[in-house]
This record gives structure tokens, sequence and C-alpha cells, in this order.
């Protein structure tokens, strides 16, 4: 996980398309949450390049959790394979993978010991 100026999440950059409530339902947030992260971002003028706090609330909720951020080339199969998770696993954890297909950008939360040696966590994929 990333901090970056006080910020308790992940720093996302906005996307051409990008709105408060798609980045906080790729995140699994709600938007109430994205925009107290937010104070000083005008959220209803969001530019491409924006750089938006993300706040992460289940590690603390779930103690041994690390956030997992999908890549451009990720697919539910290989994200299964690389946290040696199965799909009901993850779906149980993760409630923002209901709507398929799974978005580059998307934070999913994996236990830490499936994670120890993964390179896609996030802040290292950056």
């Amino acid at each position: 996980m990333e901090e970056k100026g006080g910020c308790k999440g992940v720093i996302y950059q906005v996307k051409s398309g990008d709105t408060l409530y798609r980045i906080a339902k790729m995140h699994g947030i709600k938007v109430r949450d994205l925009m107290l992260a937010n104070p000083y971002v005008d959220v209803y003028q969001l530019q491409i390049g924006d750089e938006l706090c993300v706040p992460v609330f289940a590690p603390v909720q779930q103690g041994n959790m690390k956030p997992y951020r999908v890549g451009k080339n990720d697919t539910l199969g290989t994200i299964m394979n690389k946290t040696k998770m199965s799909c009901g696993d993850l779906l149980k954890i993760n409630n923002n993978l209901m709507d398929l297909p799974v978005k580059e950008g998307t934070v999913l939360m994996i236990p830490a010991q499936m994670q120890e040696n993964n390179e896609q966590t996030v802040g290292n994929n950056r």
C-alpha cells in the first residue's frame, strides 16, 4: 500500500472517462469515502492525470490482508494462479469482483501469506 502526502490507501491517476462513481466502484468503496479522502480535489471537474487518494479500509478490518492492483494483462484466471486462491474465495473477500471483466487498476484484497512473493502488490505496480 502506498502512502503519499498522508493518503492512507492507494494513489489513483484519473483516466479518460473516469467518474467518481466509476473509481469508487472499481475499488469497492463509497463515493462519499472517496470525496472525504480528497478534500482539495475538484471532484466535479476531474482531469485526466489528476491523482486521487483511494482509501483502503480492508487491512484494518480484516487484519492480515494486502492490496493487489489488477495489472493490464490480468484476468480472473491469472489472478487466481498468482494468488493461489479459488474464484469463490476471491469473491468472498472482494465484492468489487462481481462486475466482470476485472478492470486494470482495480484493487483487490488478498491474504498476506498468498502474496508475499507477488510483484503485483500495490505500490510495486506503479
